[in-house]
């Protein structure tokens, strides 16, 4: 649907709205909600002074502070508790942490899905945050890769990702 109206917008064309079931609008925009301050907070946890080894691996990968700031890459750390207690602090309660796809139940204690991992974002063509993938650090970790799993805002077959990259040529 993304792609749909992004080529209609580009070339002018209307849209017709279509008799789909509405989703609930108040959950997506919680969702977005969490979504934006998980975003935040592991943008900001990437420059802590206790991640500096994250900054040099990412700068060894040719990321520069640039691009970390442009995409809003972040760090996710390996307590699992610290962005779940964050979340709550800013008033958001479990459920609505879990059904952002962040939180996952891990011996009877929620925690967050992407420990120990560099976040990338993903965004619709609106700017907002609906989904994350995280990469490991550690070879040892696994799975290498983590996305969000599907969500009222995320459904990977209806994302249009769009990457901003550039190619240098050198």
């Amino acid at each position: 649907i993304d792609s749909v109206k992004l080529l209609a917008d580009e070339y002018n064309i209307k849209m017709i709205q279509s008799s789909v079931i509405p989703l609930d609008k108040s959950k997506q925009k919680k969702i977005f909600e969490i979504n934006k301050a998980a975003c935040s907070w592991f943008h900001e946890n990437l420059f802590s002074r206790n991640n500096t080894h994250i900054l040099k691996y990412l700068d060894k990968r040719h990321i520069k502070i640039d691009d970390i700031n442009n995409f809003k890459i972040g760090y996710a750390e390996f307590d699992g508790v610290l962005l779940i207690k964050h979340l709550l602090d800013l008033g958001y309660n479990l459920e609505e942490i879990t059904e952002s796809g962040i939180a996952v139940d891990k011996n009877n204690k929620q925690v967050c899905r992407f420990r120990n991992r560099i976040i990338f974002p993903i965004r619709n063509i609106y700017g907002d945050t609906i989904a994350f993938g995280g990469r490991v650090v550690s070879d040892n970790d696994m799975p290498k890769y983590l996305n969000s799993p599907e969500t009222l805002v995320f459904k990977k077959k209806m994302a249009f990702y769009l990457n901003k990259a550039r190619i240098q040529v050198f």
